[in-house]
């Protein structure tokens, strides 16, 4: 599996700007505020009720970080919840027809483990460039480098079966090696002075523009309520400066939006500090000026949600299905190693999403009593590509094809982990009702 870096942290110098001037706070016009039940029809499932969604949360509240706890998955008809469990359940979990348990063969977290273990490691000179654990809890499944995989069909499954079966006897877990795809983290609504989830940003050095990512949500510290914009790792360092752009008669105009000023490499996001934010985050199209607002923070993923992002280079797009949890990914052309992800893919072949994208919002619909309400899930990390993938398959800004430098995009995602990145740096993401 080989892995490319859809942002480098490092670039060659881009385009020349004038330092960044001070931004004026711009307020959001009422009128650019969506209904979000109309994002219903862009659903390919059924919307989560309400209760299940947070009967989920709750399992994962408790027992999240328990060993014996495997994953909490919903059915596609949203009638059920699954439970992964190793051994005797709690007292306070019980089996119903609202709630199968799925006995794990293997305790959860000797898998989780050897997964993150695994990430970016080399064994028999084959680099492991993703380890996740299967959600029924029989073992872990792991991606190599696709350099690996260039024999035949019954070569390369002898291959597989062999490393397979060396991984098993290193870690002591079941091991699969699946037909490797190639990872990319992804990295880009404009003139956001707003400061909302989804607008375009630029790394602002020494004269020059660099790269360009997306932001995720707004935010705000506990320790003194500064406020802040969540996005992703890969996309630039500590202290790296951050603006948005315009193009003028005379060139183009920079002007500040953020300083990175937070970073953990093991869930690949980030928070910039700026002096001022809104909890909504850019529907429609890249272009799009419309906007919804942030209801409520999901306290992680659940396997078989469906999700929303909205990148800044591909806009809003729905119907990527999140199909597993734990799963630790390695990007080689950034530091980011052994960075915890969910997997998420689209069946329908649509792009998820793309370089330029990296750091946008990745939000759920669930069915409340009042409507969809909006809740903040994570942020846009990376992609991966099989050789059947149309990499030149772009929605919003268009693509390249794969083995050409230029933006790529694919239906198959990874998503960084909104609520638990801002509890590692200290931060709260906001909602409507934030005081």
């Amino acid at each position: 599996m080989a892995a490319l870096g859809l942002g480098a942290i490092t670039a060659t110098a881009g385009e020349a700007a004038p330092s960044p001037q001070a931004d004026t706070p711009g307020k959001p016009d009422p009128k650019a505020v969506i209904d979000p039940n109309s994002l219903g029809d862009l659903l390919t499932l059924p919307p989560i009720p309400e209760d299940l969604a947070e009967e989920a949360e709750r399992i994962q509240a408790a027992y999240g970080k328990d060993d014996r706890f495997g994953a909490v998955a919903i059915s596609d008809d949203r009638a059920e919840l699954s439970l992964t469990w190793y051994g005797e359940l709690p007292t306070d979990i019980v089996a119903s027809p609202e709630l199968a348990i799925v006995e794990a063969a293997v305790l959860p977290g000797d898998l989780r483990r050897a997964a993150q273990n695994l990430a970016g490691t080399e064994v028999a000179g084959v680099r492991v460039v993703g380890a996740g654990v299967n959600t029924d809890g029989s073992g872990i499944a792991v991606d190599v480098e696709t350099s690996t995989s260039t024999s035949g069909r019954s070569a390369r499954s002898q291959i597989n079966e062999d490393l397979a079966a060396d991984l098993a006897d290193r870690t002591g877990v079941p091991v699969t090696v699946k037909e490797a795809p190639e990872v990319d983290a992804s990295v880009g609504r404009h003139k956001d002075n707003l400061h909302l989830g989804g607008a375009r940003i630029t790394q602002f050095s020494n004269g020059y523009l660099y790269q360009s990512c997306s932001t995720g949500f707004s935010a705000q510290r506990y320790l003194d309520n500064a406020y802040g914009m969540l996005f992703a790792a890969h996309c630039g360092l500590i202290g790296s400066e951050w603006v948005r752009t315009e193009i003028s008669e005379g060139g183009v105009l920079a002007y500040n939006y953020g300083l990175m000023v937070n970073r953990t490499l093991v869930r690949d996001s980030g928070i910039m500090t700026t002096d001022w934010s809104y909890p909504y985050v850019y529907v429609g199209d890249y272009e799009s000026e419309q906007f919804i607002g942030v209801e409520a923070v999901a306290s992680s993923y659940v396997v078989g949600m469906e999700i929303c992002s909205s990148g800044s280079y591909s806009g809003l797009a729905c119907g990527g299905k999140v199909t597993s949890l734990d799963y630790y990914v390695d990007y080689p052309e950034s530091d980011i190693d052994n960075a915890k992800v969910a997997v998420i893919i689209d069946a329908s072949g649509k792009p998820l999403w793309g370089n330029g994208d990296s750091g946008g919002p990745i939000f759920d619909l669930v069915q409340a009593s009042t409507g969809l309400k909006r809740r903040a899930v994570g942020i846009v990390s990376g992609i991966y590509t099989t050789a059947a993938t149309d990499a030149s398959n772009c929605q919003g800004v268009p693509g390249v094809p794969a083995g050409v430098a230029g933006r790529h995009c694919s239906p198959n995602g990874f998503g960084a982990y909104a609520k638990e990145s801002a509890d590692i740096f200290g931060w709260r993401i906001l909602t409507q009702s934030t005081p």
